[in-house]
């Protein structure tokens, strides 16, 4: 017995030792960043109405704009532009950035690819909203856009309705989404 229990604890110590050299360093890696007091705010503009109160109007849209899942109608374009007038932002009109659109009333399409409705009383049901870039290319639901290199114009996106599905039926139709800008 004494004989097994021996065996025992060297094979543990083998074991031991064994891990102690598997995790042996083979360099390090320094993480660097800055923590800022304040961001840039982002104001955003609605084209069509120049209004700067974050709605961008779609449009009031009938059920025959809507024959086939994919057609799609109405469409509000809409601009991000930085706000650079306070003195902790230090942004400059030549860095590029890409924004990442986040749905806020969930996600709609085969695989979540666009921007659900919210749920209000009689919702609009076969449709949810889409969001296409300057260069007239979709912005995938939680995905960056692509990069926009001159920030003196701002960002333009548009975003328009589409069909879900073969039958779309009439009610509200809004949609909520949150935006982040990464900055190069």
């Amino acid at each position: 017995m004494k004989k097994h229990a021996l065996h025992g604890a060297t094979a543990l110590v083998l074991i031991l030792a064994s891990t102690q050299i598997a995790m042996a360093a083979d360099g390090d890696i320094t993480f660097r960043g800055t923590i800022t007091a304040n961001t840039c705010p982002v104001v955003v503009t609605d084209l069509a109405t120049s209004l700067t109160n974050n709605d961008v109007a779609l449009g009031n849209i009938t059920l025959g704009a809507f024959r086939a899942s994919g057609d799609t109608a109405g469409g509000g374009r809409f601009r991000l532009s930085v706000d650079r007038s306070g003195a902790a932002c230090t942004i400059t009109d030549t860095q590029g950035a890409k924004v990442t659109f986040l749905p806020q009333s969930g996600v709609a399409g085969n695989s979540g690819q666009y921007f659900g409705l919210m749920p209000d009383t009689g919702v609009a049901t076969g449709v949810a909203v889409r969001i296409m870039d300057a260069t007239n290319t979709e912005v995938p639901v939680s995905q960056p856009s692509s990069r926009y290199t001159n920030l003196a114009n701002g960002m333009e996106f548009t975003a328009h309705y589409i069909a879900t599905s073969s039958t779309v039926t009439a009610g509200p139709a809004n949609s909520k989404v949150s935006f982040s800008v990464a900055y190069d």
